[in-house]
């Protein structure tokens, strides 16, 4: 196998650019309320295909309204979702405490012992009960900075 210093400077790559080719993409699953807050997971895909933003990830989230009658079958399929997820980002929006599944994702990744990072639209917005106490990474605003530092912490 090439040495992978050797193979980054014959392609002009330099030590950053290998390491930006080596790093692989966290998978995160966004947990959020669809109707109220999707323009926020919008732009986390932008900024995660954006190459001046640091912050990439595979997203593995349903993103979809969940309004099923078969919650057996909906629990089982974003059960599996969870478990592939490296990170549980949950936004929290105006509504996002009240949501059944926005909690039930919560509890599932707990269970699952998955990574949380949490972050507020508002600093006003209730969290939901199941994120406090739980070691989750708080972002101080729904920007940028303050979302990659929580995801680093």
């Amino acid at each position: 196998m090439p040495n992978p210093l050797l193979v980054a400077a014959a392609v002009g790559l330099g030590i950053a650019g290998l390491f930006r080719l080596l790093k692989t993409k966290k998978k995160m699953f966004v947990s959020y309320y669809y109707d109220a807050d999707n323009r926020y997971k919008n732009m986390l895909m932008a900024w995660s295909k954006n190459e001046k933003f640091e912050i990439e990830f595979e997203d593995v989230s349903a993103d979809v309204r969940i309004k099923s009658e078969t919650d057996g079958a909906l629990k089982r399929a974003l059960s599996r979702k969870i478990k592939e997820a490296d990170v549980l980002l949950v936004i929290v929006g105006e509504k996002t405490h009240r949501r059944h599944w926005v909690v039930w994702e919560v509890e599932k990744a707990l269970e699952l012992g998955k990574r949380i990072v949490a972050v507020k639209i508002k600093s006003t917005h209730e969290s939901p009960k199941e994120l406090l106490g739980a070691g989750v990474k708080w972002a101080k605003s729904f920007d940028y900075k303050a979302i990659k530092a929580a995801m680093e912490a």
